[in-house]
Formats: C-alpha cells, structure tokens, sequence
C-alpha cells in the first residue's frame, strides 16, 4: 500500500509539472497567434498612430507617399514633364532677341564714345574718395 501511495504522489506532481508547462507553451503560442494577427492587422495599438501609418504602409506593401497623403507634393515628375512641353513651344532665340536687341543698341552706343569723353569720365572716377570710391579707368573695350 505505501508503494502505491508514493506511486501516485510521484505520479501526480509529474501530471502537475507536465500540465502546467504544457498550458503555458499552448498560452505563449496561442497569444502570440493571436498578437501576430492583431499587429499584421493594425500597429496602432503597439507603436502609436504617427509609427503605425508607416508600418502599416510598409507591412501591406503600399506607398508610404500614399500612406501619409502626400502623393500631390512628391509627384513633381508629372508638372516637370508638362513645364518641359511648354518649353518645347517656346521660340528661345526669338526671346533672346528680345533681349540682345537693346544690348546691342547700348553696345554702338559705347562704342560711339570718343577718347575725349572717356578721359574725362576717367578723370572724374578717379579719385578714390569718399563720394566716389571708383578707381577704375575706362577704355573703349571696358
């Protein structure tokens, strides 16, 4: 009789130990099934809403310019290409013109200065002084 008592006592703290190690594994596992599937769902409740927009972005695969609405200020490929249109319409040498044609009126205009003239604007910008702190003395080519 005392066999079977000390049997049964080694026999029940082994089921004890075995039952009790084996519900923490099938919890541990359970609750991680269960955290895996919450998480792949939403990561708001673990990292916070401002982490869990990208997270959730980057974990099913989306833009994270689309994620965060900010696909109008990123896509600048799009008003690059419709600008490089408008510059294909648009006459480059006529608009130089535009401006190349009063630089080459000043242009004779300066050349049409005699030597008398540019020795006396010479002579008056020529003395370094507080008014006129001009040095530089002019030529038909300067």
């Amino acid at each position: 009789l005392q066999l079977i008592g000390v049997f049964s006592a080694l026999l029940g703290t082994i089921s004890l130990v075995s039952a009790s190690v084996l519900l923490a594994v099938s919890f541990f596992l359970h609750d991680a099934c269960e955290m895996s599937d919450i998480i792949t769902g939403d990561f708001e409740p673990f990292v916070g809403d401002k982490v869990a927009t990208a997270a959730n972005a980057c974990f099913n695969d989306t833009n994270l310019a689309e994620a965060f609405n900010m696909t109008e200020k990123v896509n600048f490929q799009q008003k690059l290409d419709e600008g490089l249109k408008q510059l294909d319409k648009i006459n480059v040498s006529q608009s130089f013109q535009i401006v190349l044609g009063p630089l080459s009126d000043i242009h004779s205009v300066l050349g049409a200065v005699s030597d008398s003239a540019l020795s006396a604007i010479n002579q008056v910008t020529s003395s370094n002084e507080f008014p006129c702190p001009f040095a530089d003395i002019y030529t038909k080519e300067t």
